[in-house]
């Protein structure tokens, strides 16, 4: 298994949520 620096998962989070959008990413943040 590769371990990710928390950075790097920031970083493809928010390349994530240039594609989906930052609603869809307020909704997913809330429902944790």
């Amino acid at each position: 298994m590769l371990s990710e620096n928390p950075s790097e998962r920031m970083t493809r989070m928010i390349v994530a949520m240039n594609f989906t959008g930052a609603e869809e990413l307020v909704v997913v943040m809330k429902s944790l």
